[in-house]
């Protein structure tokens, strides 16, 4: 099923204000709106509707009134934290997935045309632009810096406190919904992350070796060819997009998969639906006359 649109205030608000500033920085908000739309466009997922109506709404009222909503007792604040940064990972994630699925369409459209197939500098500055933002944005999320929010962060933090989340919360969290209930919880904790009491840390340990395993050529080139020029033109690093979609397609999976121990969100993936045909603008000449 497809989940629902959920109108987000902030983005309404700041479309308001954007209106009367200056078109560089028009221009700004327009590239960031595609994030707070993908957050509540959200993707296919397997949540019956009764629950997806509830999820959603308590992330909206989260985020727009800026509470928290419990249904029992408080919640530990390190679990507050990272359902925090679960979603903001999942926005910046969402975005790159959505960027290499216009990408791919694109050159899908440009192919399929023998009169705008050719060589040309603009396809070539297409390509490497759509490029250079895929491996920013799989590189964002192996970023370690004190000041950022990315998904190697929070699998390590939530490694180094073991025993905050156990099985037993995870129930707790589906005995919230009035459809699926704690006994579907401790089923789904013990087939997604083991059978004992509290969450293995080496069961995080494998998935932190998967996402640097998976990202390592992709942030090797963003170090030396991307947000950095070598010195050294010895080094060569290939690097192509059959293996950079590989490395996003890891980064999903595990996004996803945190997405479902954090918030019991049970994505399918994380391409988000799109309501409006995207393609009609190569309907219309660019250059008129």
């Amino acid at each position: 099923m497809q989940g629902n649109f959920w109108v987000c205030p902030r983005e309404s608000a700041s479309a308001a204000e954007a209106q009367s500033a200056e078109s560089g920085r028009t221009l700004q908000f327009k590239a960031g709106t595609r994030s707070a739309r993908a957050k509540w466009v959200r993707a296919k997922s397997n949540i019956s509707p009764p629950e997806d109506f509830f999820i959603g709404l308590t992330r909206v009222l989260k985020d727009w009134l800026g509470c928290t909503l419990r249904s029992r007792g408080d919640m530990n604040p390190k679990i507050e934290q990272w359902k925090r940064d679960i979603e903001k990972i999942t926005s910046d994630v969402t975005d790159t997935i959505e960027s290499q699925f216009i990408f791919k369409r694109l050159g899908e459209i440009v192919t399929a045309n023998s009169k705008i197939g050719a060589d040309n500098l603009f396809w070539d500055h297409l390509a490497s632009s759509f490029g250079a933002s895929l491996v920013l944005g799989i590189t964002r999320q192996v970023d370690k810096r004190p000041e950022v929010v990315s998904l190697l962060k929070l699998l390590e933090d939530i490694k180094d406190n073991p025993g905050i989340i156990t099985k037993q919360w995870y129930g707790d969290e589906y005995e919230k919904s009035p459809v699926l209930g704690r006994a579907f919880g401790i089923q789904s904790f013990e087939e997604h992350f083991g059978s004992k009491p509290e969450l293995d840390p080496d069961l995080i340990e494998k998935d932190i070796q998967a996402l640097k395993s998976a990202t390592a050529k992709v942030a090797r080139f963003r170090h030396t060819r991307i947000a950095h020029k070598n010195a050294d033109e010895r080094l060569v690093i290939d690097l192509n997009f059959a293996e950079v979609e590989a490395a996003l397609k890891e980064v999903e999976r595990l996004v996803i998969r945190y997405q479902l121990l954090l918030n019991q969100s049970d994505y399918n993936e994380l391409m988000p639906s799109i309501t409006y045909n995207w393609e009609s603008i190569f309907r219309t000449p660019w250059i008129d006359g």
